[in-house]
């Protein structure tokens, strides 16, 4: 950049997987060796990029945009896995060369429609593509973000995020609802998230990108947008009120949710997915993936036998569905991530984990002594 200096920079960052890193380094001493986010972060912070594309795995995540805030205006990057082929950067080039005054905005958003255009070969009349087959049926997203002027935007969305998870874990409001409690902290003791555990593994699944079996083997990526929308409507259910006796309605967290969202909607520049996706119904993606591990066990029951097909030159090309979170840490704080400090997302985490009670138990025995 300072030899070869443009009016404008895109960084293009290949491989990775969600806040686990980028850029494998395959060593036979250090196995999948990954740059951190927070090295990524260091090396390009605050040094003009416009655009950083992270070519990789799940990249699309809260964790990822909050810690790369300073790294460029605009992010773009995909919620799931990312194919074989990655970004088709000759088609965005090929756009960039037709317009040069593009503007990073509309670059960002070109290289989130090409990104899907490439694979969404899913007519099934011809290949608009000699490289792919016109039956193709890779489920993909892209998305791009605009970060805001020194990540500001980023800023505001991560700390309604913190907003709902103190909420959670400590009844905790933010000023904008008078600050405080949200009960009366001698009376009684906060037990929202073991309260709605169900709820919280409801909106959790119905999260997920299209199907299942379109997750690739990383289910514990949900669409942070969807659950929060899904967790507001199963908590206030009536349905599940009358099911569970609890007759109660959360004013607190349509709020939250509500403020969640107008800022995620200011952030968000571009939103793509394929045509196999919209076909299914079942497919609710805005952009940005969360870390929601199924359990604490993950990282010991990763189950290298599934396997993901994807169509390539024409032939059926068989790949593993899991290949880097083998090293994941257990909290953020390990690799020097800061969302929603450390200590009180794993607090969440483990409430919620602590609380299984809640569902397998009797749902009429004591609780006097919960499992959190």
């Amino acid at each position: 950049m300072l030899n070869y200096p443009g009016t404008k920079t895109l960084l293009a960052v290949k491989s990775g997987h969600a806040w686990c890193g980028v850029c494998p380094d395959y060593s036979e001493t250090e196995g999948n060796a990954l740059m951190s986010i927070d090295e990524l972060a260091s090396a390009t912070a605050n040094k003009g990029v416009d655009v950083i594309a992270l070519d990789g795995d799940n990249m699309a995540s809260i964790e990822v945009a909050y810690e790369l805030r300073h790294s460029a205006r605009y992010l773009v990057g995909t919620q799931q896995d990312m194919p074989i082929d990655g970004l088709p950067y000759y088609l965005t080039l090929k756009h960039l060369a037709e317009s040069p005054s593009m503007n990073p905005a509309d670059a960002a958003t070109r290289m989130v429609s090409d990104f899907v255009i490439y694979y969404n070969n899913t007519d099934g009349k011809k290949n608009s593509l000699d490289h792919l087959l016109a039956d193709s049926d890779m489920a993909v997203t892209a998305s791009a973000f605009d970060m805001g002027d020194d990540g500001e935007k980023m800023e505001s969305l991560v700390e309604c995020f913190s907003d709902l998870i103190r909420y959670m874990v400590d009844g905790e409001l933010p000023e904008t609802l008078g600050g405080g409690l949200a009960y009366d902290s001698a009376e009684e003791d906060w037990a929202w998230i073991p309260n709605n555990r169900s709820n919280i593994a409801a909106a959790r699944d119905a999260a997920l990108i299209g199907k299942m079996g379109d997750q690739a083997g990383y289910e514990w990526l949900p669409d942070i947008y969807t659950w929060f929308e899904a967790l507001n409507m199963f908590v206030n259910s009536d349905r599940y009120n009358e099911t569970f006796h609890v007759n109660v309605t959360d004013t607190i967290l349509p709020q939250l949710v509500a403020a969640f969202h107008e800022e995620f909607n200011k952030s968000l520049v571009h939103l793509d997915q394929s045509q196999i996706l919209n076909r299914s119904g079942l497919s609710t993606p805005h952009g940005l993936n969360m870390w929601f591990p199924p359990s604490w066990t993950q990282w010991d029951i990763l189950d290298y036998s599934r396997e993901r097909e994807y169509y390539y030159n024409g032939s059926r090309v068989v790949l593993p569905a899991e290949v880097f979170c083998v090293d994941c840490p257990y909290h953020y704080g390990d690799i020097n991530l800061d969302l929603v400090e450390d200590t009180l997302w794993m607090t969440w985490f483990k409430l919620y984990y602590d609380s299984k009670w809640t569902i397998y138990g009797n749902l009429n025995a004591p609780k006097e002594t919960p499992l959190w």
